[in-house]
């Protein structure tokens, strides 16, 4: 069996769509099945992967379909070996959302935790925050209400010439989208009234969906 470092994100997400040898895919299939963490990980990808193949545009018009075909044969042409792959890569998944997975940069409980403050953790917010290619994104975890419940308020920090307003926010449970809401003009959004629980957040911009990792929220 191949020798495999714990799998990353976008490892797991090549083997739940069998883009792997077949090597690497037992290999992975080992790490996850000694793995609590990767195996609820694992859950949600599954979870987003549902929702993907959902997610499929309606078929162009006929002069639209010729523009492309007619585009497509003269970029194989040009670059018969690299559209080769694309080709493939486009039968396989069409017209789906394109996804990029969230880096988390910053976590003020880690933070707090390297510092021996854990007393200080429990008697403030907190704060995430998350890297991708189109976007940075904040997230403020406040303190539990007399009820147990706790708020989300969150802001997107998207690059030049992205609008911070265009994004869907959608927060999952066990699965299932429970809230969803959209950015206002600042890129800020917030979910509310959320019980102790593992969430996960999935921001979508046109074409484009930003995953961040399971937040596990604590009472």
């Amino acid at each position: 069996m191949k020798s495999l470092a714990k799998p990353t994100l976008e490892q797991l997400l090549d083997w739940i769509d069998g883009r792997l040898d077949s090597s690497t895919a037992e290999a992975i299939k080992t790490w996850v099945a000694s793995d609590a963490e990767l195996q609820q990980t694992v859950a949600w990808l599954q979870t987003f992967v549902g929702l993907r193949q959902q997610l499929v545009w309606a078929t162009p018009p006929s002069t639209v379909r010729q523009a492309l075909n007619s585009r497509f044969a003269d970029f194989a042409a040009r670059k018969q070996a690299a559209a080769a792959q694309t080709e493939a890569d486009a039968q396989q998944e069409p017209n789906l959302l394109r996804r990029l997975m969230a880096a988390l940069t910053f976590d003020s409980a880690a933070q707090l935790g390297v510092a021996g403050a854990r007393s200080a953790q429990l008697a403030s917010a907190r704060q995430l925050i998350y890297a991708s290619e189109l976007a940075e994104i904040v997230l403020n975890i406040g303190q539990p209400d007399a009820q147990g419940n706790v708020s989300i308020l969150g802001q997107i920090l998207p690059i030049p010439d992205v609008e911070p307003a265009d994004f869907t926010v959608q927060l999952f449970k066990n699965g299932s989208a429970v809230q969803e809401t959209q950015s206002d003009d600042l890129g800020e959004f917030s979910f509310g009234s959320l019980q102790p629980d593992a969430y996960s957040v999935m921001l979508t911009y046109e074409q484009t969906a930003i995953l961040l990792t399971p937040i596990a929220i604590q009472g």
